[in-house]
């Protein structure tokens, strides 16, 4: 074939060689005619590549917690959180100098826009949990230097409701800037602490608390902290090499509309309770582990 002759008859396969991101030059060399002559021919081609790039690649870098002491709390569900465990997580913290919080996801519960309808419109509605939400969110950066906070299925709620938009995660950034502690605040529901935790609020769940976390920890190769599950405990993964914990939560049972609304479940009862990081060791918190006069407190 003699340079510069288009061949007609194969055009539709080679227009799909473009499609598919084989560039005009090695189509040439392919033919035997020049670039120009190529590129005259499948000028009004798109390399799918091209529309392939304009899809998001979504932000894999996760926050990072200094190797340092820190609180673990998960599940607060505010504002149906328990002021008991609240009282407990300071004073614990206090009496042992721990000024990094983390929040491993559902900090806020967003049940007025759940898909699952509240069946007694008791409380103040979505307005006055958004003003509970933010006030303990600026108590706590009074007390704690860093709270590291990543989200959960239920701030995932509202993104939902309101077509991906996200003005949770802006609104506490607002609240933390008028604040003496820093927030950090991430959608991705994992915190990395230190060298060999991962925190995490898993989408897998278990009626076998640590489970989850221990089935984890042999993935990922480091010791996992989970939520979710409302469960407290611990479990070594099938090496025995790695821990995983069930981080318990901070909710008030009494105020979940979901277990007392919505009929018997097999699942266990939700068990409250938190630990605390230090020195590359976790400290469980929870009634049947714990004398809370250790803490002078309740």
């Amino acid at each position: 074939m003699s340079t510069g002759v288009w061949p007609k008859e194969r055009h539709d396969e080679l227009a799909a060689l473009r499609e598919a991101g084989t560039t005009t030059k090695a189509i040439a060399e392919m033919v035997g005619c020049s670039e120009q002559v190529a590129s005259y021919h499948l000028k009004d081609i798109e390399p799918l590549s091209k529309m392939l790039d304009i899809l998001p690649d979504y932000d894999k870098e996760i926050l990072q917690i200094p190797d340092r002491p820190c609180a673990l709390t998960a599940d607060w569900h505010a504002p149906y959180f328990s002021k008991l465990w609240l009282r407990r997580l300071i004073a614990v913290c206090t009496k042992l100098g721990v000024k990094d919080l983390a929040i491993v996801g559902d900090f806020a519960d967003m049940s007025w826009i759940s898909r699952f309808v509240r069946k007694e419109q008791r409380g103040g509605g979505l307005d006055q949990d958004a003003r509970i939400i933010y006030k303990t969110l600026d108590m706590l950066l009074n007390i704690f230097d860093d709270v590291w906070w990543c989200f959960g299925n239920h701030e995932d709620r509202l993104p939902q409701r309101l077509g991906g938009h996200d003005m949770l995660q802006a609104s506490a950034e607002a609240v933390g800037r008028r604040t003496p502690g820093r927030l950090h605040v991430s959608d991705i529901p994992t915190l990395l602490l230190g060298d060999k935790w991962r925190l995490e609020h898993p989408k897998t769940f278990s009626r076998d608390g640590a489970k989850v976390a221990a089935s984890a920890a042999s993935i990922y190769l480091k010791n996992i902290a989970c939520a979710h599950g409302h469960h407290f405990g611990f479990k070594y993964d099938v090496s025995g090499r790695y821990l995983g914990i069930d981080l318990g939560g901070m909710f008030d049972v009494s105020k979940q509309e979901y277990l007392f609304k919505t009929g018997i479940t097999t699942m266990p009862q939700w068990q409250p309770g938190f630990w605390v990081y230090r020195n590359g060791k976790v400290l469980p918190l929870e009634d049947s582990m714990t004398d809370w006069k250790d803490y002078s407190v309740d």
